[in-house]
C-alpha cells in the first residue's frame, strides 16, 4: 500500500502508487518548443543557417585569430588568443599541470617564501593564544 502526506489534515493518508511518487498531483510537463516573445510584432527573429554560424569567428579584436583547419575546406573551430599574456597564461597552465611530483606551492621560490611565511605566522600564533590561555588559566598570584 502507498502513503502520501495529506497537507489539508496534516497526516499521512493512503493514496496510489501515481500519486506517492508524484506528490500533490504534478506531473511532467509537456515538452514545447519555447517561442521569443518581443515587445513589439514588428520584430522578428532573425534565422542564420548553422553554416554561417561556424565560420563567424567568436571574436573579432585584434587579440585573437581564428583557428586553421587541417583540413581545406573545413570551417575554422573557434579562436587562438594571440595576446601575449594569453601565451604567458598557457606557458604557466602547462607549467602547473606538469607532473614533476612537486605542489603547486613548491614550483616557485616566491611561493615557497609565502608558504613558509604563512607557516611561521600560523605557528607563532598559536604560542601567543596559547600562552594567553595559561596566563588566564593560571594568573599570576597577588601578595
Amino acid at each position: 500500500m502507498f502513503y502520501k502526506f495529506n497537507s489539508m489534515m496534516g497526516r499521512i493518508t493512503a493514496s496510489t502508487q501515481l500519486e506517492a511518487y508524484i506528490p500533490q498531483g504534478l506531473t511532467p510537463a509537456a515538452r514545447e518548443p519555447s517561442r521569443i516573445v518581443f515587445e513589439s510584432k514588428k520584430t522578428a527573429a532573425v534565422h542564420e543557417p548553422a553554416a554561417a554560424m561556424q565560420t563567424r569567428p567568436l571574436s573579432s579584436t585584434p587579440m585573437s585569430t581564428p583557428l586553421s583547419s587541417a583540413e581545406p575546406g573545413k570551417t575554422p573551430g573557434g579562436v587562438i588568443p594571440t595576446h601575449h599574456g594569453y601565451r604567458k597564461i598557457q606557458e604557466l597552465q602547462n607549467l602547473f599541470l606538469k607532473q614533476d611530483g612537486l605542489m603547486v606551492w613548491q614550483k616557485f621560490g616566491r611561493d615557497r617564501a609565502l608558504y613558509g611565511a604563512t607557516i611561521g605566522l600560523t605557528v607563532l600564533g598559536f604560542t601567543v593564544a596559547f600562552a594567553q590561555l595559561y596566563t588566564m588559566a593560571f594568573p599570576p598570584k597577588n601578595e
